[in-house]
């Protein structure tokens, strides 16, 4: 039987109709076709599968919210296939579609890890319910694991920012990056002097030591390719690339992730991970979430390696180092006395947030007013020393501004929604005035449209209107005028407020990029930023229950759009 997918598309002036993923599984082609449509037209983006084998493939290379799948089906039951796709994807909820004389093998599959059954042929007003309560048991489920993942980088962050041990941070980013990606290996390469060999050094998994201090070429290799376009790489299965010769191919490897660490738009080194035992690929979720890590990685690395320079260059500052030390041991307990708190509050997000804000930032702080006693001393050294003083600096600043996004961005998972109504025009006039500072004495020209009240968080609502504005004025083009126009108009009974400017704009096959986590389409030496503010304000406009696109051309001008109708989260 042929597979089905069905999916349903929109304007780019539609609400969101695509409620969750659906793999659907009968040998019964009439019944598979019926519910893929029959869903599909409920918002539902379905396939349908003939076999269980089919399925699992399917598994393999796609993340699926629900399998809905027969429980009596010939060489695979439905029991079966539910036991092989939970070790494909433990979080996957499994449905059961029963006959009415199956019901103790219905109760068999419960146990063997099945959400819950329904019997056939399902009443669309048992089957819509029930899809509802799954989806939500899915979504904590994925809350929950990007609970763990923020941890995770929240303890990587601790050791980056108390400690200036390349060996230490490169330990922790290979560990840090085995967890967050659910891989077997981990290796940390990084580039000798000359650009032409890489240096294996930090590992994680088994048996994985003895290839620290290994060298590979980085011609016709992967991690060649991935360090000289910069650009992260996926590999699935055998790799028959000719522009890639593994020194050492292994056959077990039946999925691989390169990425690149980069900071200001040098190559620090590669983050290599390898699936072995893992049953499915890696996928997009793991790509977003290894680039989160190596953009924290990456200037921990660099500040780093230019400390051990100033190390090697300045021995004047021996007594300001050893104060430095100290204050890192003191700052360390503090982070272990804190992270024992965290612990026991069951990491909590809102725990984490106090910690990141309050404990995370100190030591940054920290670090920087060190920096600022060596640039006293600054004239007393070597041209090259200066230099790195100064990258020191600036790197600190970045990783304060990482955080302070990372902070924003899991606080508003849980901050509480306190909706009332609110008058635009007002929040966005004093907006503006806050923003006088970012002009950098450039001309700008504001049109103010059609701002009617809503029903908003006016705090959460005036966060959007900052990030949207600013993102304006960052994209101008330098020494040119910027023209901003902000209102709003009716489209098919939804209000839908823009933000428009004259900047640079991007490519509308990159439009879906634009709200990912510290996703940037611009390069770093050009717009500053943690490419953060978007992301921040999609989840603000999604508690709203509501939505939020982009339209562009390149050289253009962009223009933001968002609503704030629909059923958002409401707390007291």
């Amino acid at each position: 039987m042929a597979t089905h997918e069905t999916s349903s598309s929109s304007l780019s002036t539609e609400l969101p109709v695509s409620q969750g993923n659906i793999l659907i599984v009968d040998d019964d082609a009439g019944i598979v076709t019926a519910l893929c449509q029959t869903l599909a037209g409920n918002g539902y983006r379905t396939r349908g599968c003939a076999s269980g084998s089919e399925a699992l493939d399917a598994l393999r290379q796609a993340d699926y919210d629900v399998l809905l799948c027969d429980l009596m089906m010939p060489q695979m039951d439905g029991i079966m296939l539910i036991r092989a796709a939970l070790e494909i994807d433990s979080n996957l909820i499994g449905i059961v579609l029963t006959g009415q004389g199956a019901i103790a093998t219905a109760v068999e599959a419960l146990r063997s890890g099945a959400f819950d059954y329904i019997e056939k042929p399902p009443r669309l007003s048992v089957l819509l319910p029930l899809l509802s309560r799954a989806l939500q048991v899915r979504r904590l489920r994925n809350e929950n694991i990007q609970l763990r993942q923020a941890v995770a980088m929240y303890e990587l962050s601790m050791t980056v920012a108390f400690s200036l041990d390349a060996e230490l941070i490169l330990r922790k980013v290979a560990d840090v990056a085995l967890q967050v990606s659910q891989a077997d290996e981990a290796s940390i390469v990084l580039p000798t002097a000359d650009g032409k060999e890489g240096i294996v050094a930090a590992v994680a998994g088994d048996d994985r030591e003895h290839l620290v201090g290994q060298t590979a070429p980085f011609a016709r290799s992967v991690i060649g390719w991935v360090a000289q376009s910069q650009a992260a790489l996926t590999l699935h299965g055998a790799v028959d690339d000719p522009c890639f010769a593994p020194v050492r191919p292994r056959g077990e490897i039946h999925s691989a992730l390169s990425v690149p660490l980069i900071t200001g738009g040098r190559l620090v080194g590669v983050l290599n991970l390898n699936a072995t035992r893992r049953p499915r690929a890696f996928t997009v979720g793991d790509l977003k979430a290894v680039n989160i890590l190596t953009t924290i990685a990456a200037p921990a690395l660099v500040t780093s390696q230019l400390y051990q320079q100033l190390q090697h260059d300045v021995t004047a500052r021996t007594q300001a180092e050893a104060e430095v030390r100290r204050l890192n041991a003191e700052l360390e307990q503090r982070v272990r006395d804190r992270t024992a708190q965290l612990e026991a509050a069951n990491r909590e997000l809102e725990a984490f947030s106090y910690s990141v804000s309050h404990d995370l930032r100190a030591p940054l702080r920290a670090i920087d007013g060190f920096s600022r006693i060596l640039s006293d001393y600054a004239a007393h050294l070597p041209e090259d020393a200066q230099y790195s003083l100064q990258r020191l600096r600036h790197n600190t600043q970045r990783m304060a501004q990482l955080i302070d996004d990372l902070l924003t961005f899991s606080r508003l998972s849980h901050q509480p929604l306190r909706k009332q109504e609110v008058t635009v025009r007002e929040v966005v006039h004093d907006v503006l005035e806050s923003l006088q500072s970012e002009r950098n004495g450039r001309s700008v020209e504001y049109v103010i449209g059609k701002l009617p009240p809503c029903q908003a968080d006016p705090v959460l609502l005036r966060q959007v209107y900052v990030n949207l504005v600013s993102n304006a004025l960052k994209f101008t083009r330098p020494r040119a005028t910027a023209r901003i126009e902000i209102g709003s108009q009716e489209h098919e009974g939804a209000r839908v407020y823009y933000v428009k400017d004259n900047g640079v704009g991007f490519d509308m096959q990159y439009a879906d990029k634009l709200f990912g986590v510290f996703q940037r389409l611009h390069r770093l030496e050009e717009y500053e930023g943690t490419g953060a503010g978007l992301a921040i304000v999609q989840r603000i406009i999604q508690r709203h229950g509501g939505r939020i696109w982009a339209e562009g051309v390149v050289d253009r001008g962009a223009t933001f759009l968002f609503t704030l109708t629909g059923r958002g989260e409401e707390h007291a």
